[in-house]
């Protein structure tokens, strides 16, 4: 078949042609449209059609007594059908609007009919034939409806079916021979206002509702619409004209004196994914929604379908655009940018003139207007009769009851025959009009960019290349012009990459690496300071999203450490600087500040300016070469930050942060290491640091490293040695170290606090140093006698000896009295050394205190040969006589213990083997007489009952009852020190003589209980 010219379409295969022509659908279809997956189609007997996907009939109804005019969608899964229920000659009188619920429409079964409402009711109806009708119903359960007479005139009625009410809110609206304009019912619009020469038949062809981008094709603004809804207008067309109203004003916006015939007009949604094309009635009226006809969105214009093009129309530009596709057209419809049109074939219009029956055979054509493609041609029987979009085709259902169904292919289909015919800039239009996602758009553009590389189109073919960054491997793109040595294009990729943060390290390595090649400073400069604005422009952003609370450092678009490192290898240290500091990388700014430039100063500088912290690791890291170059400056930003900010001041080193309230101090201990050739200044800044601030946190390395200084000798001794001219001076100098070490010691423990340092790091060194009074200090202060006496010893300072355990050994102050014999098995160890007033000394000390018996003084002695007898006669002749005294005394008492015990054992058997008599006529507390009752107790009290009262205390002698208890506490208080064996062991322990503290127990019977014999239980 010829098909007619189509100058400036391109013409490719988008469909298949998956047609059914045997399917026998009705052939006298007047409306049609789709809802959900389902197919409706209005026949002119009043029947209405439900086809499934597969397009078989579910089902078959009588919707309206005469025909079906209009078929459409209401929400709630509600059908709309309007049409006549009696006879021909009835005009407009029986003219109906019908809803019927048609969801989960189960086959062969007719639907519940909701509303059967009859639209012009009372009074005269309009004359005429009905020639296209159009309702909304997108705010049910208002309904507007516009019904187009033969006559010219269009009337607008508002239907309430909730209430089953109608009415007609505006004038209605006529299109006359000789104009368009507005009149009441009845009456002719003769005026010249609004008025437009009329160049085709009176009948209404095609009516259609138009939205704005928010609404419905369908959706018409009425009363109760929302004032934020688009004004809502209806088109009217006919044979030569084209007009437009507001609907809720009446007023004209649009006359044009292009017009179409039956079915050759429709609605298409601009920048949304459906449209509707809402035919008139008869004929060919037909209804075309794309698949997403439940979620409209988008801007809507009509198209009129003239013989010379395509008319494009909005309520708001008139006429909008115009679509070279002549020709007569039997049909038309929308989706998107795709238009259906079914144009009759060239090769029949020979026969179609010969017999007036119309053309013999017709082409059914999608275009997208958008691309200027004709996207599929297939033959089709005309008349056609009705057009809809369902499960994802296309189908047109022609004179034959046949249906022509064409499937769109997959997008990746398309786009790979418009890569064969190397269409590629059609194929990435298509793909963005079709909204394909990133990776889609990037494949489409690398095929672009190696059509046009291959080429030589180095440019262009980058200009495509730079739109896949972040989805094709950026080292695709870099081999490609690394090879071809495009510098230029090489350095524009990099720069996309790094504008998007799709760039590495390795990306920004070779930018840079272009620039200092090529030695474009211009392009550096500006690169780094692109990179600083578009840092900056984030950080104000976050400063305004979240006030005062800070965040995060803005992110240069590119790696700061590689660009630094790229730079510095360069020799673009300003370079490297600048983007240090855009970067707020403090350390790195330092680095190459004092390692590249050497500007020692502005180092210093700027760490004054940093946060304490900052300006504290800083300073580790750059201590040694600021102290060798600027030693003064140096010391005193450490001493500062040594300090507390409030104390800190601006002499001593105080940064300025630490004056805005940077609350850390830095400790000491991390910066001595930068010292080790400079101890004068370690000293100076210690004993600084620890005259301003005793109480800071650096106080223990403070002490440790003074300590140290003073006893090692790094400062004093030499400077004084040379001073007088010999190295004897030197001794002079150690001394005043030392007693300088010493006040430090006795300044860092304060009597009654904790000490300031580490007191374990100090017994170290004092005894690495052989410091005797720093250790006798500790010592003392740790109530450590025993260690203290041991310094003594180890020096030979018998005198300080025997001054320390005359300090230390009294128990009745605290002291230990285990010192006297340490000190007594120190002399005795001495021999060959006269020490025997030592010995004597400690002897009478011991003996005086009590401190030892006198067997553990003799044979401690006994261990020195050189010590003779006559040394301790006296001592054990004493002992010896105050023993003879003791084991008189003890004999003494143990007899009148034996007598009592004895006279105890009498009294007892007496008891249980002799009679009682009482004899006593008076009460043993009162003196009275005794009276009965009377109560006589075994110890031989006797006593009035009224004496002794009542309760316990009459089973008791009130007399002997203190004795009682008095034995009974006893017993308890033994049975209790028997079973405290820690007590006893401790005893022991710290008891001058273990033997007599033993004895004790055994004399008491404590030794003598077991666990049996103390278990309460």
């Amino acid at each position: 078949m010829k098909a007619p010219a189509l100058q400036g379409w391109k013409r490719f295969r988008f469909f298949n042609d998956d047609s059914y022509p045997d399917v026998a659908l009705p052939t006298n279809v007047t409306c049609s449209c789709t809802l959900g997956s389902s197919v409706w189609l209005g026949c002119n007997d009043g029947l209405v059609v439900c086809l499934d996907s597969d397009l078989s009939i579910r089902a078959t109804f009588k919707a309206h007594g005469l025909r079906v005019d209009h078929i459409g969608e209401a929400p709630g899964g509600r059908m709309l059908t309007v049409g006549p229920e009696g006879p021909e000659g009835d005009g407009l009188k029986t003219l109906t609007l019908k809803a019927w619920s048609v969801e989960g429409l189960r086959a062969d079964t007719t639907p519940p009919c909701s509303l059967n409402l009859k639209l012009f009711t009372g009074g005269k109806p309009p004359e005429g034939s009905v020639s296209a009708t159009a309702v909304a119903a997108s705010e049910w359960p208002l309904v507007w409806a516009a019904i187009g007479l033969s006559t010219g005139t269009v009337h607008v009625l508002r239907v309430d079916a909730g209430k089953s009410r109608v009415s007609l809110p505006l004038p209605v609206l006529r299109l006359q021979t000789s104009q368009v304009g507005l009149s009441s019912p009845g009456q002719s619009a003769q005026g010249p206002a609004g008025t437009l020469q009329q160049r085709s038949p009176f009948a209404i062809t095609c009516l259609h509702f138009v939205g704005g981008s928010s609404a419905s094709p369908a959706a018409v603004g009425g009363a109760g619409s929302s004032a934020e809804q688009p004004q809502q207008h209806l088109f009217v067309v006919t044979a030569g004209q084209t007009a437009a109203f507001a609907v809720k004003t009446g007023h004209k916006v649009l006359e044009e004196g292009t017009g179409a015939g039956l079915g050759c007009s429709a609605v298409r949604r601009v920048l949304g994914e459906s449209a509707t094309n809402s035919g008139s009635s008869g004929g060919s009226s037909s209804s075309f929604a794309s698949p997403a006809a439940t979620g409209r969105s988008g801007a809507e214009e009509v198209l009129v379908a003239g013989p010379e093009a395509v008319y494009s129309y909005t309520p708001d530009e008139g006429r909008k655009a115009a679509f070279a596709i002549k020709g007569e057209k039997l049909a038309i419809g929308c989706a998107g940018r795709l238009l259906v049109a079914a144009l009759p074939d060239d090769s029949t219009m020979a026969q179609a003139s010969a017999s007036s029956a119309g053309p013999a055979g017709a082409l059914v054509r999608v275009f997208d207007l958008q691309h200027k493609i004709v996207a599929a041609s297939v033959p089709a029987e005309p008349p056609v009769r009705w057009i809809q979009y369902s499960s994802g085709r296309v189908l047109v259902g022609d004179a034959t009851g046949g249906v022509v169904a064409l499937a769109q292919l997959p997008l990746s289909a398309r786009l790979e025959g418009l890569f064969k015919a190397r269409a590629f800039q059609l194929a990435l239009a298509l793909a963005e009009s079709e909204q394909a996602d990133a990776a889609v758009l990037a494949g489409v553009r690398r095929r672009f960019g190696d059509f046009l590389y291959s080429k030589r189109d180095y440019d262009q073919a980058m200009e495509q290349y730079a739109g896949t960054i972040g989805q094709v491997e950026p080292s695709y793109v870099i081999q490609r012009f690394l090879d071809v040595q495009r510098i230029h294009n090489l350095t524009d990729y990099l720069e996309q990459l790094h504008s998007r943060g799709q760039a590495s390290s390795d990306h920004t390595t070779l930018l840079l690496s272009c620039y200092t090649k090529a030695k474009d400073v211009e392009k550096l400069d500006r690169f780094i300071q692109q990179g600083d604005m578009a840092a900056a422009a984030a950080a104000a952003a976050a400063a305004e999203g979240e006030g005062a609370s800070g965040g995060k450092p803005a992110q240069l678009p590119f790696d700061v450490e590689t660009a630094i490192k790229v730079l510095r290898g360069a020799g673009y240290a300003e370079h490297a600087l600048y983007v240090a500091l855009a970067a707020e990388e403090p350390q790195t700014y330092l680095d190459i500040l004092l390692e590249d430039c050497h500007r020692y100063d502005e180092g210093l500088e700027f760490m004054r300016g940093l946060p304490r912290q900052q300006a504290a690791q800083a300073l580790q890291k750059y201590g040694k070469v600021l102290l060798g170059a600027l030693p003064v400056e140096t010391t005193a930003l450490l001493m500062g930050l040594c300090l507390p900010p409030d104390q800190a001041g601006g002499g001593s080193g105080g940064t300025a942060a630490g004056a805005a309230g940077d609350a850390y101090v830095a400790n000491m201990a991390d910066f001595t290491h930068l010292y080790t050739d400079r101890p004068e200044d370690l000293q100076y800044a210690c004993v600084t640091i620890l005259a301003m601030c005793p109480d800071s946190p650096s106080a223990p390395t403070l002490y440790h490293t003074l300590l140290d200084l003073y006893l090692g000798g790094s400062v004093g001794a030499k400077g004084t040695a040379d001073a007088n001219g010999g190295s004897g001076n030197g001794l002079a100098a150690s001394s005043a170290n030392r007693s300088d070490a010493l006040d430090l010691l006795k300044r860092g423990w304060p009597p009654g606090e904790d000490p300031r340092y580490d007191v374990d790091h100090v017994l170290v060194v004092c005894r690495m140093h052989g410091f005797r009074e720093g250790l006798l200090l500790i010592y003392e202060n740790l109530r450590l006698y025993r260690e203290a006496a041991a310094v003594l010893m180890e020096a030979g300072d018998w005198e300080g000896l025997i001054a320390a355990c005359e300090r230390f050994g009294d128990p009745r102050t605290g002291g230990d009295p285990q010192l006297w014999h340490d000190a007594l098995d120190y002399f005795a160890r001495q021999e060959g050394a006269d020490c025997t007033k030592q010995v004597e000394e400690v002897v009478l000390r011991i003996e005086a205190g009590g401190l030892l018996p006198p067997l553990v003084v003799l044979q401690s002695l006994g261990r020195n040969p050189g010590l003779r007898l006559e040394l301790v006669k006296g001592y054990v002749t004493r002992q010896l006589q105050a023993e003879h005294r003791q084991i008189r005394a003890d004999a003494e008492e143990s007899e009148r213990l034996r007598v009592e015990i004895e006279k105890t054992r009498v009294q007892l058997e007496k008891l249980q083997t002799e009679p009682v008599v009482f004899q006593s006529s008076r009460d043993s507390q009162t003196g009275a007489p005794l009276e009965l009752p009377s109560v006589h107790f075994l110890c031989g009290h006797s006593f009035n009952l009224r004496t002794l009262g009542g309760g316990d205390e009459a089973q008791q002698c009130p007399l002997c009852a203190a004795e009682h208890r008095r034995v009974a506490d006893l017993r308890r208080s033994n049975k209790a020190s028997a079973a405290d064996k820690d007590t006893f062991f401790k005893q022991l322990r710290s008891a001058p003589d273990g033997f007599s503290l033993v004895a004790d127990y055994f004399g008491r019977g404590l030794l003598n209980n077991t666990s049996v014999s103390i278990d309460p239980n």
